[in-house]
Formats: structure tokens, C-alpha cells, sequence
């Protein structure tokens, strides 16, 4: 349907005093006008207890999902152990090592080698004798 000429006049003398309207005035003061100021809303910051600033459900997540992944890092230094039965403990432990090295790095998850480096250097540790509390020497242990 066709606008009628009527109805573009009008549309143009509203649009020409919306124009006018919305037109920044041009004409000088002999004083500066000041901005007045925007007064800042105060609040009150909500205090949070001590327990809520340390522990919260995104530290809780992050913190469970390095435990396990530390704990399939030492399944699969068990793994190795199982798999090297026959073996002299220094092999395993150097297998066990470059494996936790080569799964932190290469495949790019640090807490499954960091559980596999935990128990390599578990099993070092007492081959050496530095966890006999049971009286357990090194010749006991080889």
C-alpha cells in the first residue's frame, strides 16, 4: 500500500523536531558551566568468614582432581613394579623414574608423573635403608 504525501510531511516535521530537540545548543556563555559531581554509591563489603576465603568449590575440584591424578600416577609405578618382577630394584626405579619424567613432560600430565616420581623415590628411599623403623637393613632388602 502506498504512503499517502500527507504522511511524509508528517513524518519529516516530526523528524525535524526531534532534530531540533536532540541538537546541541551553540550558543556561549560567558561563564563555564561545572559538571556536578556523581555522587559514589557506599556499600557495605559483605564479610566473608575465615574458612570461605581459604577453602571454596573450585579449590575443593582442583584440589581432588590433582589428588587423583597423583594417585593414578602411583598406580602406574605399581604397574611398572608388577610388570618388572623379575628385574634388580635399580632398573625398576630408573624405569619407573624416566616413565614419570616421560609422562609429565611429553604427555603433558604433571601430577601422574609427580605420583609415579612419589613412588619411585618411595622405593629409593627404603632400598637405601632410610626407612628401616623396622630394623630392615639393605642386605635384608636385596
Amino acid at each position: 500500500m502506498a504512503r499517502s504525501k500527507a504522511s511524509y510531511k508528517a513524518a519529516a516535521k516530526k523528524a525535524a523536531a526531534t532534530r531540533r530537540r536532540n541538537a546541541v545548543s551553540k550558543r556561549r556563555t560567558g561563564t563555564t558551566a561545572r559538571k556536578t559531581t556523581r555522587r559514589r554509591r557506599t556499600y557495605r563489603k559483605k564479610s566473608k568468614s575465615m574458612l570461605s576465603e581459604m577453602f571454596n568449590p573450585k579449590m575443593a575440584q582442583a584440589g581432588g582432581k590433582a589428588i587423583f591424578s597423583g594417585a593414578v600416577g602411583g598406580m602406574g609405578a605399581a604397574f611398572i613394579e608388577k610388570l618388572m618382577a623379575n628385574q634388580d630394584n635399580n632398573r625398576k626405579l630408573l624405569v619407573t623414574g624416566a616413565s614419570a619424567f616421560v609422562t609429565a613432560t611429553v604427555l603433558k600430565m604433571p601430577n601422574v608423573g609427580a605420583g609415579m616420581a612419589g613412588v619411585a623415590i618411595y622405593k629409593a628411599m627404603e632400598g637405601s635403608g632410610m626407612l628401616a623403623d623396622d630394623g630392615m637393613k639393605l642386605q635384608e632388602y636385596r
